[in-house]
């Protein structure tokens, strides 16, 4: 901070939060989901990355993330049937759980790892 009269610069700390406009500090978001709360920031920040960085797979499920996100209306509500059948289009549903999936990983869920490798049998059974 500038003092009164000089064009010397005071040594107090920096405030403990950033502003950003409003004089309010900014809170983070959380989002809960099954396997725990994170930082929406940082959830956004990961889908924005698999869309524009890495396979063309990668980018692929960043955008499904992405939309999934952004207009969930166009999206599945759901990968699995009541009966516990998959979805009409099943590869679409597969697609999904491997974007949600690979997210997950990226998030450090060990729990998701053994499914995402499921979920890429299951597509290359698909496709295959």
């Amino acid at each position: 901070m500038k003092t009164d009269g000089s064009f010397h610069y005071d040594d107090s700390p920096p405030p403990a939060f950033l502003l950003i406009g409003s004089n309010k500090p900014t809170l983070a978001v959380y989002l809960t989901t099954p396997a725990g709360e994170f930082d929406e920031a940082s959830v956004g920040q990961l889908i924005s990355d698999m869309a524009r960085y890495g396979t063309v797979e990668t980018r692929l499920l960043g955008k499904m993330l992405h939309k999934l996100r952004h207009t969930p209306e166009t999206c599945p509500a759901s990968l699995l049937r009541k009966s516990g059948a998959w979805h009409q289009n099943r590869e679409q549903a597969t697609r999904y759980a491997l974007a949600v999936l690979t997210l997950a990983v990226q998030l450090r869920v060990q729990e998701a790892e053994h499914p995402l490798k499921h979920m890429h049998q299951e597509l290359a059974r698909l496709v295959g």
